[in-house]
């Protein structure tokens, strides 16, 4: 197959990140150009021996499959509507706007375009490992989802997965706590110094009637040294917890495995360090990596899905994450933060992209 070609617009933190993933890939991917403004943004696109355009019209002239949006999201809509414009496939990681009133501004003109999202949580292998398992019926009918993800709109997109709700509208409980923690690594690297930081806890439930989703994170909980990420997935004849799978074989035998990472590299093994998949005991795989042996850890394994995902897409493949399930994720993480506001329930109200 030919190498899909690529364009990037930024060369901020999460455009580096993919641009890491583009290169370890190379034997599926081609980045044809950068699109940078300024100094720095020059200088960045250089240092990774790319293509530095100067306009938008010169990514166009380029005729990549697709371009990937990485930019700030005071600027993401107005450039996903000059790319939809121009029919040009987009691949989005930017949250593209603030309010509901941009929400049906960018639904009504760009519904349909050829847009999607790098909603990459989902993909993570042991998320994904989580929701194979889930999916399988092995579980039963599963009614609650119980999670610690950071972002919200990231969890939001984990637990409607999950629990199988679309883009239902749920009553919306929040609260936010603010508590002392000890810094940790940031995007920047280890902490400095010992030194107390405020720490903002958000603990939201969407309750849809008859299954529930809950989330408890606090500001960095997933660089932490010493938070726990945790993760319940509940059914009718079984539950997952963290990486413990209890279900029921029949009405009296329980049955329990692990979710057990397989990484090459360890000990006198000299395959390369990457990850082969996430296996359930005798159960077999519940995911395999499909990027092994590229050395990428489970977020570039997630983001490379999406990136793999829209090249299919681009091709004739289906749609997997379109402009109306991000603004779903969006539009359920602005009405968490209302209830968290109004300190009560809030029942989300409808919009054109829910159902």
């Amino acid at each position: 197959m030919n190498k899909t070609r690529v364009g990037v617009v930024g060369t901020g933190w999460r455009a580096q990140f993919f641009l890491r993933i583009l290169h370890a890939l190379e034997d599926r991917f081609e980045v044809v150009g950068v699109v940078c403004r300024g100094a720095e943004a020059l200088e960045q696109a250089c240092a990774w021996g790319e293509n530095a355009l100067g306009t938008h019209e010169a990514m166009v002239d380029l005729a990549p499959d697709y371009v990937l949006l990485c930019v700030d999201r005071e600027n993401a809509g107005p450039l996903m509507r000059w790319y939809g414009a121009r029919d040009i496939p987009l691949l989005v990681e930017t949250f593209p706007a603030k309010d509901e009133e941009e929400m049906r501004g960018l639904y009504g003109d760009l519904n349909g375009a050829p847009i999607q999202f790098a909603e990459q949580y989902m993909h993570q292998p042991l998320h994904a490992a989580r929701i194979a398992c889930a999916q399988s019926g092995l579980l039963g009918d599963v009614y609650q989802v119980q999670t610690s993800i950071p972002n919200g709109y990231h969890a939001v997109a984990v637990q409607r997965k999950l629990l199988g709700v679309g883009r239902k509208c749920p009553v919306i409980c929040a609260n936010q706590y603010a508590h002392a923690m000890l810094n940790g690594p940031g995007r920047g690297g280890d902490p400095t110094e010992d030194a107390l930081v405020t720490a903002n806890q958000v603990l939201f439930q969407l309750d849809y009637g008859s299954c529930q989703a809950i989330n408890d994170v606090e500001d960095n909980q997933h660089r932490s040294f010493f938070r726990t990420q945790h993760f319940v997935v509940r059914g009718t004849r079984g539950e997952i917890r963290e990486q413990s799978v209890l279900y029921m074989r029949d009405i009296v035998t329980p049955c329990h495995f692990q979710l057990e990472r397989v990484v090459a590299g360890g000990g006198p093994n000299l395959e390369g360090l990457f990850l082969r998949g996430v296996r359930g005991g005798g159960e077999g795989w519940y995911y395999r990596n499909p990027f092994m042996p590229a050395r990428l850890a489970d977020d570039e394994i997630a983001s490379a899905t999406c990136l793999v995902q829209m090249a299919e897409y681009v091709r004739g493949g289906p749609s997997f994450y379109p402009l109306a399930e991000e603004l779903m994720d969006m539009y359920l993480t602005l009405m968490i933060d209302r209830a968290i506001e109004a300190g009560t329930k809030v029942a989300v109200p409808p919009q054109p992209w829910t159902e």
